[in-house]
């Protein structure tokens, strides 16, 4: 299994600026990603694929954060 995980140190991260990570996700049949951004936390569903975008001071906490919702 493979996740995708993208840093994106920014103000504000569009859908537009997600588009090559989507790509890369329908690629190698990956359903979730991780994002990595300055302060934004939200979750993106973006043709059925879900992005997970968090603020950099959690890195620490990713495994915690995407535990349980992969099926390997």
């Amino acid at each position: 299994m493979v996740l995708p995980v993208e840093v994106k140190i920014r103000q504000k991260i569009k859908t537009k600026d997600l588009k090559p990570l989507i790509r890369f996700m329908k690629r190698f049949k990956c359903g979730q990603a991780v994002v990595i951004s300055s302060s934004i936390e939200r979750i993106e569903k973006i043709e059925g694929l879900k992005v997970t975008i968090l603020p950099y001071w959690r890195h620490w906490s990713i495994i915690n954060e995407i535990k349980g919702t992969f099926v390997a």
